[in-house]
């Protein structure tokens, strides 16, 4: 009986530690499903504040593509106005030289 005591306490011992591992088994993966979810829900949140800086990004790249295009017209209506002031520039200058030549004929001619 000793013998039957003996094998009985070491089933006992193997039933307990197997109902051990299985209660820790099973809490691993509570554990282990918990964390998933809390993984899965910042990655979530990451992935909003991305989408949220791409939006942002995109805003800005549009502003400065506006912002580019009125530059541009606007050096091209200064260039233009630039070419028209050397146009009348070269007329007065043009003036300038004829009238300088007729008073300095004037001035001879006396």
């Amino acid at each position: 009986m000793a013998r039957g005591a003996k094998r009985a306490r070491v089933l006992a011992a193997f039933a307990a530690t197997l109902a051990l591992l299985i209660g820790t088994a099973d809490a691993q993966t509570q554990r282990t499903a918990a964390q998933a979810e809390r993984d899965r829900r910042t990655e979530a949140q990451r992935a909003e504040r991305l989408r949220a800086q791409a939006t942002n990004a995109q805003r800005e790249v549009r502003a400065l593509d506006t912002r580019l295009v009125e530059a541009t017209r606007r050096r091209e209506e200064t260039e233009t106005a630039a070419d028209a002031a050397r146009q009348r520039l070269t007329m007065v200058r043009d003036g300038i030289t004829a009238e300088s030549g007729a008073e300095i004929r004037a001035r001879s001619a006396f």
